[in-house]
C-alpha cells in the first residue's frame, strides 16, 4: 500500500491534502449513513420478526455505528502512525464484515424453534453482505474496497462451509452429485432446509469479489478526479501569485498557451524603494526581509486590486503589467489606479509603523507595444515582456527621484487615459513636467507626474 494512501497526518503537498479531505469528508458520511441505515435496518427487523426476536440484532447495528464514530473520530485527530497507518484503513472493513458475519450466524433464542443454522444464510441474509463492502467506499482507498470483498467472501463462504461440514447429517459438495441419486433421494436432499449447495457459496463468494472489484476500479477513478481537481487547484493558485484572481481563471480555461510569442500594448509598471541601499545597511537580516515582505505585499496587492499582472519581484521593488494576457481598453487606467492605490496604502503603513521614518518609493508607467512570450530552455522557462515599453517604464521609474515625486509616467499613458480609457478625471490628476531623454533611446518623451 503507497504512503498516498491512508490519512497520517495533515499533509503538506495540496494534493495528499486534498484526498486526505475527501477521506474525512467520506468518514462523516459513512457515519451518518451507518445511523440512517441502522434505523432502517432495526425497525425492518421489528416489521419482519416481531419485537423481540428484531431487537435482538439492535446491538450488533450498535456496533456498526460504534464503529463509523470510532472512524470518524481517528480521522478527525489525524493521529495514525506508523504500522497502525497502513494498518488503519483495512480494520474498519474487517470489523464490518466480522460484525455482519457474527449477526447472521448468531442464534436467535426468541424465534422459539429449532431452526436448522443453515436457514440463517437463507431468507436473503446474504444481501447484508453488502453492506460492509459500500461502507468500505467512503474510504476512497481501493486497496480497502478490495478487501472488504475479499474478507467478506471469505467470512460468508468460510461460515457457510462450517455449518456445512459440522452438520448431522453428510450432505453431497455440489449438486452434481445429488443428481447422480434417485430422484426422491434428490428431491428430498434439495428441499431439506438444512442443505446447503456447494454452487450457492461459490456464487456467493465470487459475486462479492467482482462486485468489490468494481467498486474498487471507481474509487480508484474517485481518486485520480480529487487528485486532477487538487493539482488543478494548485496550478490555479499558482497563477494567482503572479496574475490577478480574474485573469488566473482566464488562464486556468484557456486553450492558447502563453508561450505563443506575440506583440501587444500593455501598460508597464516598476515600483522600486528609495534609498534601499541605506535602509539595508542599517537594518537587521530579518527585519529586513519583514520589511521587504511587507512592502512587496502592499505593491502586489495594488496591482491584484486593478487586474495587473506581477511580473516579477526586483529585489527591493517590482514589475508588474496591465493588459497580460489579454490587453483591454482600460489598461492604462487601472495602471494608474493600482499606482494611486498603492501610494496611498504606503501612506497608512508608514504612519502604523514608520511614522519616524517612512519608506519612500518611485513609481514608473508607461503605456505602448511589447513583446510576450516565454524564454528560458527545456528545463526552466519563465514568461517575459519585452521590447521599448519596458524600457521606458524602468527609466521613468529612475527619473522619480530626479524630479522629487512618487509618480512618473510617460505621455502615452497621458493619452491612453484621454482617449482610450475615456478616464479624463485620472489625467487631470497629472501634471506635465518636461521632456526628457531616455537612454538608450533615440527620441525623449513627455513626462508627466502627481498633481502637488
Amino acid at each position: 500500500m503507497s504512503a498516498d494512501e491512508c490519512t497520517t497526518s495533515l499533509p503538506a503537498d495540496p494534493v495528499s491534502r486534498a484526498i486526505a479531505d475527501e477521506q474525512l469528508w467520506g468518514a462523516r458520511a459513512s457515519f451518518r449513513l451507518r445511523l440512517y441505515g441502522a434505523v432502517v435496518i432495526a425497525l425492518l427487523l421489528v416489521f419482519q420478526n416481531g419485537w423481540a426476536p428484531g431487537m435482538f440484532y439492535w446491538p450488533f447495528l450498535a456496533g456498526f455505528v460504534v464503529i463509523g464514530y470510532f472512524n470518524l473520530i481517528c480521522h478527525r485527530k489525524r493521529h495514525f502512525q506508523g504500522l497502525m497507518g497502513v494498518l488503519w484503513p483495512f480494520l474498519p472493513p474487517l470489523a464490518d464484515a466480522a460484525l455482519t458475519v457474527a449477526a447472521i450466524a448468531s442464534d436467535n433464542p426468541y424465534f422459539g424453534q429449532d431452526f436448522p443454522a443453515s436457514l440463517r444464510f437463507g431468507f436473503s441474509n446474504a444481501m447484508y453482505m453488502l453492506l460492509p463492502i459500500a461502507a468500505s467506499i467512503f474510504s476512497y482507498i481501493p486497496r480497502a474496497v478490495m478487501f472488504s470483498g475479499l474478507i467478506s467472501a471469505v467470512l460468508w463462504c468460510g461460515v457457510k462451509i462450517w455449518f456445512k461440514m459440522t452438520s448431522e447429517r453428510p450432505y453431497p459438495l455440489f449438486m452434481h452429485e445429488v443428481f447422480d441419486k434417485p430422484f426422491a433421494e434428490q428431491l428430498a436432499t434439495v428441499s431439506d432446509p438444512a442443505y446447503i449447495p456447494g454452487e450457492e457459496i461459490l456464487t456467493e463468494g465470487a459475486v462479492l469479489i467482482l462486485l468489490a472489484a468494481a467498486l474498487a476500479f471507481l474509487v480508484h477513478r474517485a481518486r485520480l478526479l480529487v487528485e486532477s481537481a487538487a493539482e488543478q487547484s494548485r496550478e490555479r493558485a499558482n497563477l494567482a501569485r503572479y496574475f490577478s484572481p480574474e485573469r488566473a481563471e482566464e488562464l486556468a480555461h484557456a486553450d492558447t498557451p502563453l508561450a505563443q510569442p506575440r506583440t501587444q500594448p500593455i501598460a508597464v509598471m516598476f515600483i522600486d524603494i528609495v534609498g534601499f541601499t541605506d535602509i539595508s545597511e542599517r537594518t537587521r537580516a530579518d527585519a529586513l526581509i519583514g520589511l521587504l515582505r511587507d512592502l512587496h505585499r502592499i505593491f502586489a496587492r495594488g496591482v491584484f486590486a486593478h487586474r495587473g499582472t506581477v511580473e516579477k519581484f526586483t529585489g527591493d521593488g517590482l514589475m508588474a503589467t496591465f493588459g497580460t494576457p489579454q490587453p483591454a481598453d482600460d489598461d492604462p487606467a487601472r495602471a494608474m489606479e493600482a499606482a494611486l492605490e498603492v501610494l496611498e496604502n504606503l501612506q497608512e503603513w508608514n504612519e502604523r509603523n514608520r511614522p519616524q521614518e517612512p519608506v519612500a518609493i518611485g513609481i514608473g508607467i508607461h503605456y505602448g507595444t511589447a513583446i510576450l512570450g516565454d524564454i528560458g530552455d527545456d528545463n526552466r522557462l519563465e514568461f517575459a515582456v519585452l521590447g521599448d515599453t519596458v524600457n521606458v517604464a524602468s527609466r521613468l521609474e529612475r527619473l522619480t527621484r530626479e524630479l522629487h515625486t512618487p509618480l512618473a509616467v510617460s505621455s502615452d499613458l497621458y493619452q491612453g487615459l484621454q482617449e482610450q480609457a475615456g478616464r479624463p478625471d485620472l489625467a487631470a490628476m497629472l501634471t506635465c513636467r518636461a521632456e526628457r531623454r531616455i537612454r538608450g533611446r533615440r527620441h525623449s518623451i513627455m513626462v508627466y507626474t502627481l498633481n502637488e
